[in-house]
């Protein structure tokens, strides 16, 4: 069997992840991470780009106000189960 720690597959499970989803929400509200860092009270859209990059996670209270402004189930966004 292949290596399943490989480039292609990293990118893959990163891909349909947090980040993601992050952004496919942010997508169907129509905000930039410039304004969904404004209106989440984040101090730099890089922080959200960072989330929806993969190289950041938010911390709860953030996650929190993510799954709110965004109108999204914390189950779905970690986890991708359930409905939006």
């Amino acid at each position: 069997m292949g290596n399943l720690n490989t480039t292609a597959t990293r990118r893959y499970r990163k891909s349909i992840g947090f980040g993601a989803r992050l952004t496919e929400a942010m997508r169907s509200r129509g905000l930039s991470s410039a304004e969904a860092s404004r209106q989440l009270k984040i101090r730099s859209p890089s922080v959200v780009e960072k989330w929806c990059r993969g190289e950041a996670e938010p911390r709860l209270d953030s996650f929190v106000r993510i799954c709110e402004a965004l109108e999204v189930s914390a189950d779905w966004l970690l986890f991708g189960r359930g409905e939006r």
